[in-house]
């Protein structure tokens, strides 16, 4: 059942001419009855469940219906499905309140996409919270499970995010300026935000729609605090970018591998790593040995490949 749907019941418009006999509104005991005699029984029809009718166009065994059933149709202003991890919902260690605001917020992000704000008032009332001030240890819950991110932003200030999948706090990355207009680069790829990345696009370097390596560097870096989470870039000066990586995180930015190659060598190394991806052009290499050492062999293999091609 899906709660506050509307229902609405349609009946079918009362037959005409010949056929209006044969399709006389029956009684609940499925036998063919007057209309107008005694008082009508409500009934509504689908082309299913009309009466059997013989070849010559009346009802046979007294116009008995095969099926009896009302056709109901639901109407949903918002036809949307929700999407949430699975594991955060079946968390026991996390409250029932805070595994229903996971939910809420999911649906609010959903339904309302025009709005780049959630009214925490209103989902503190959803959930049965008295105000927002109620809603701020449910919201601690969540954070530290890694599917709500309540950071700051360049240019947005303190944002409130909810993530499809858990990333455990220890794998988050800070948010970095855009290389371009220094404002929030989340959601774009190489620290360049969506619009800005739009605009690069629109002037593709000849470089980047070949395969030829152009004169940028590819880099490595991690923080301090975190030497194998590894973001893999590409930059003209790569000094320049570390002192922009910088400005957004606690830790000290650490460079841990550079090499000329471009953006196909850094294509290349997003694609060989994708399975390691947490976010963006950061990677998770906790399970192996020396992230340096495998990032430097798959870029030599690459290299001595394209040189051999091209």
């Amino acid at each position: 059942m899906l709660a506050h749907s509307r229902v609405k019941v349609h009946p079918r418009p009362a037959p005409t001419g010949r056929r209006a006999a044969a399709t006389r509104r029956p009684h609940f005991d499925g036998s063919p009855g007057a209309v107008g005699r005694g008082r009508r029984t409500p009934q509504v029809w689908n082309r299913s469940a009309r009466p059997a009718f013989s070849q010559h166009g009346s009802p046979n065994t007294a116009g008995r219906l095969r099926r009896r059933r009302l056709i109901i149709r639901v109407y949903r202003r918002h036809p949307y499905a929700v999407l949430v991890d699975a594991v955060t919902l079946l968390n026991q260690d996390l409250s029932p309140t805070a595994r229903l605001t996971y939910a809420v917020l999911a649906a609010d992000q959903q339904v309302d996409e025009g709005s780049d704000t959630f009214d925490l008032d209103h989902i503190a009332r959803v959930v049965g919270l008295a105000d927002s001030d109620a809603l701020l240890p449910v919201l601690a819950e969540l954070t530290a499970v890694g599917v709500v991110d309540k950071r700051e932003h360049h240019g947005l200030g303190l944002v409130l995010s909810v993530n499809l999948e858990a990333i455990p706090p220890a794998n988050q990355q800070p948010c970095v300026p855009c290389d371009d207009c220094g404002q929030c680069s989340c959601g774009g790829l190489r620290g360049v935000c969506q619009p800005c990345s739009e605009v690069r696009t629109s002037r593709v370097p000849e470089a980047e729609g070949t395969n030829e390596i152009d004169s940028r560097w590819v880099y490595a870096v991690s923080t301090e605090a975190d030497p194998k989470s590894i973001k893999i870039g590409v930059a003209a000066n790569i000094q320049k970018r570390l002192k922009q990586l910088q400005i957004g995180s606690a830790s000290p930015i650490v460079l841990r591998w550079q090499s000329p190659g471009g953006f196909p060598l850094e294509s290349h190394l997003h694609e060989k790593f994708t399975r390691l991806r947490i976010v963006g052009e950061w990677f998770n290499f906790q399970r192996t040995a020396d992230p340096v050492k495998a990032i430097n062999k798959a870029a030599q293999t690459f290299l001595q490949q394209h040189d051999a091609t091209y």
